[in-house]
């Protein structure tokens, strides 16, 4: 079959597989997306070679659904604001920073084992987590500019994929450090996703981002401004957009400026600045090019206050 983003098709030898057998079949590729893949087919020549026989294994046409590529995050800044529900905050993020322990419950899938507690778990013979009750942990909202046409680069390797990529990797951010995070993809029909402290299985909203596409006609201030109107609380903002993009907006919550240098996809091999900075108190800026790393630079912390 041939696989998306890739030059030639892909083949599997297998020595033996008898009726009723499930095979499991693992792909890299590099480009996210739905895509309709050709019927399979299976071909044998045993045992001389000679002679080939050839069988569809599958109808017309079969869905491929590729998530967005994400990347660990060791640590994201933590804008100090006037928020009086984050005043106190420390530079980063960390669980139990200000929180009260709340008690514990047995291990469920997708629990970090950080927050395990071993002495519990030896008592009750099964595994058990510490549970907090967070005072200044904020909500994170990121918005993704879909509009048409906005996005820098070509192919797997644009604006629009690094920005899926950053909330591919945000999810599971999120779902490891139990924080609200709401997703917004400024298409042409809007999506919204919510992951609640709790969340263990992320598979509905990647398979969301794999759908998604750059189809939006809404400019993208204007989409960050409507979204945060229509909020009651104030969520820690997180935007990816091209240098050449204004945006003016300062949310309450404090705001995370994710910033592609648009010449950096023009001539990628010239220096450009990279890492995070202050602009203002609760505003922060991780400048970003063509060539950044983002899987060093989230999981290093590379450039972080």
């Amino acid at each position: 079959e041939q696989l998306p983003g890739t030059e030639q098709a892909a083949g599997h030898f297998l020595a033996q597989i008898r009726p009723g057998d499930e095979l499991t079949l693992s792909y890299i590729t590099p480009q996210r997306g739905v895509f309709t893949l050709p019927p399979v087919q299976l071909s044998c020549a045993w045992p001389f070679g000679f002679i080939e026989r050839q069988l569809p294994a599958t109808g017309p046409g079969l869905e491929l659904l590729v998530w967005p590529q994400w990347f660990p995050v060791r640590q994201l800044p933590q804008p100090a604001t006037d928020n009086p529900v984050m005043e106190g905050a420390d530079s980063f993020l960390s669980r139990g920073a200000h929180s009260e322990f709340a008690g514990v419950r047995p291990y469920r899938d997708g629990d970090s084992m950080r927050l395990v507690h071993w002495a519990a778990s030896a008592r009750q013979q099964q595994l058990v987590v510490r549970e907090f009750h967070s005072y200044d942990t904020p909500s994170w909202l990121m918005i993704v500019d879909a509009q048409a046409g906005n996005a820098l680069g070509q192919g797997a390797d644009t604006t629009f994929e690094y920005a899926l990529q950053i909330a591919a990797s945000l999810l599971h951010y999120a779902q490891e450090h139990q924080l609200r995070l709401t997703l917004v993809i400024s298409g042409r029909q809007p999506l919204r996703l919510t992951l609640e402290p709790g969340t263990r299985d992320l598979r509905d909203h990647l398979d969301a981002l794999a759908r998604v596409t750059d189809d939006g006609d809404t400019p993208y201030a204007q989409m960050i401004q409507q979204e945060l109107a229509a909020l009651q609380e104030q969520p820690v903002l997180l935007t990816v957009r091209r240098s050449s993009q204004p945006l003016a907006v300062t949310p309450r919550g404090g705001h995370l400026d994710v910033v592609y240098a648009d010449d950096s996809f023009v001539h990628p091999l010239q220096h450009y600045p990279e890492g995070w900075r202050t602009l203002k108190p609760g505003v922060l800026q991780l400048q970003l090019h063509r060539r950044s790393q983002l899987a060093q630079i989230f999981a290093s912390g590379k450039g972080a206050l």
